[in-house]
């Protein structure tokens, strides 16, 4: 696990959440969400049943393609995927 001290001054909510001061550092600490199509048979998550949830990721993560059927899909490294959801 890495831990970084911030330099810059931290704003709290008041239920203890960091609230990021400017959109720099908002952006530094962006996350993405989107639905899991496929995960391979030998990936961290790779269960059988993976397809339809949602993956939490950074969002500079991966590469994104142009599928077959004209959609943009992201392929991601099992150290990209910051988590996984049921629904």
């Amino acid at each position: 696990m890495e831990v970084e001290k911030s330099e810059t001054e931290k704003r709290m909510a008041a239920s203890g959440l960091h609230m990021p001061g400017d959109s720099k550092e908002r952006d530094r600490l962006a996350n993405m969400m989107g639905r899991i199509v496929i995960a391979a048979s030998d990936a961290r998550y790779g269960l059988p049943d993976m397809a339809g949830r949602k993956a939490v990721f950074g969002r500079y993560a991966g590469t994104t393609v142009k599928g077959a059927d004209g959609e943009d899909y992201r392929i991601l490294y099992d150290e990209d995927v910051k988590g996984v959801f049921n629904a």
